[in-house]
């Protein structure tokens, strides 16, 4: 076991000479990795690694762009994983090209949506995200939480950190070229992705527990819609009428008790919430999923892999892809699934 610094940005990191497994210890800029060995089929990604120094050696190593590209380039770069991984985001690229390229042309020969496109790219620079938010009101949560003693989230008082990452979370999915209308987020903390969404003009609500004094304050200075709610196996969400979502997304899941071994969802779990969700969906919605490691470093079980695979569209590391047409086709009309029609219960 060894223990290496990384300055890192968000991302999965595949560190040159081995598969690793990589547990976070939270920090603002620095990182602390403890690596362990997992075999060839570690989920992990070599993107935005910008320096690297060994506790032992003392040095820091810059990355050079040019040589990073051609290592990319190279096959001694990649584990079987981490090869079958691009082939997989490559088939994606390709099955989402025709809707993108239509939808690009369409805007660059229409003058009114140029405009439209040039106003969302402008509403996304974070001087003007933060001149539409009530900074007075974030300041005074700030000194409130900032000790600690009421509220472990303290990481989320930093506005413009957060709104710079789900900005730049934004523009990878691709979502200012085409703003979902209705947008759904499971487990949505502060709401920062979903101001940032609201300012493109989607329409959002997220879903949380609301116990959390920064969360509740900064949801409400946001101006983000939620609803109080325990996201359970095998417990249906709250119903929202005829509301469909476009999007519905989760970030960094927690709600799969994914550090505990006794509790963690199993696949029998994950099915159940995968029909849930695509009955939310519009005909052509989505579902976006980031998970977080789990206890042995991985993101999921081989059987949940299994059962991922299955579902999906796009199995990125961490990152998993569903849209409503996958889901439909794949989704097991069985009739032993327990508690399949019980209902949640809102908090009030």
């Amino acid at each position: 076991m060894h223990l290496l610094y990384l300055y890192v940005r968000t991302g999965k990191y595949n560190i040159e000479g081995g598969t690793v497994s990589i547990s976070l210890a939270e920090s603002d800029s620095l990182a602390i990795f403890r690596i362990a060995n997992t075999g060839p089929e570690a989920p992990l990604e070599d993107e935005n690694i910008e320096s690297v120094k060994t506790e032992d050696k003392g040095e820091e190593q810059k990355v050079d762009p040019k040589e990073k590209i051609k290592k990319a380039f190279r096959l001694d770069t990649y584990t079987t994983g981490a090869g079958l991984r691009n082939l997989r985001r490559i088939r994606w690229t390709l099955h989402e090209a025709p809707k993108r390229i239509r939808t690009a042309l369409s805007i660059y020969l229409n003058r009114e949506q140029r405009n439209q496109l040039r106003a969302r790219n402008q509403n996304l620079k974070i001087d003007r995200l933060l001149s539409q938010i009530d900074m007075g009101g974030l300041r005074r949560i700030a000194q409130t939480y900032a000790g600690g003693e009421q509220s472990i989230w303290t990481k989320y008082l930093d506005a413009r950190k957060w709104l710079t990452r789900s900005v730049q979370q934004v523009r990878r999915l691709g979502l200012v070229l085409i703003p979902p209308d209705d947008v759904l987020d499971l487990g949505c903390g502060a709401g920062y992705f979903l101001f940032v969404l609201k300012q493109l003009g989607s329409r959002v609500l997220g879903i949380d527990l609301d116990h959390d004094p920064i969360f509740n304050e900064t949801i409400r200075v946001l101006g983000i819609e939620r609803i109080g709610f325990a996201i359970t196996r095998r417990v249906k969400l709250p119903e929202f009428g005829s509301r469909k979502f476009d999007l519905i997304t989760a970030w960094a899941v927690c709600f799969n008790n994914y550090d505990h071994e006794e509790t963690i969802w199993g696949p029998q779990d994950w099915d159940f919430l995968l029909d849930d969700l695509s009955e939310r969906l519009t005909p052509n919605g989505r579902i976006i999923l980031s998970l977080n490691p789990q206890l042995d470093g991985k993101f999921y079980s081989e059987e949940i892999g299994k059962l991922f695979k299955r579902r999906s569209n796009l199995m990125d590391g961490r990152v998993i892809i569903f849209t409503k047409r996958r889901l439909d086709t794949t989704a097991k009309r069985t009739t032993n699934r327990v508690n399949s029609n019980q209902r949640a219960h809102v908090e009030p």
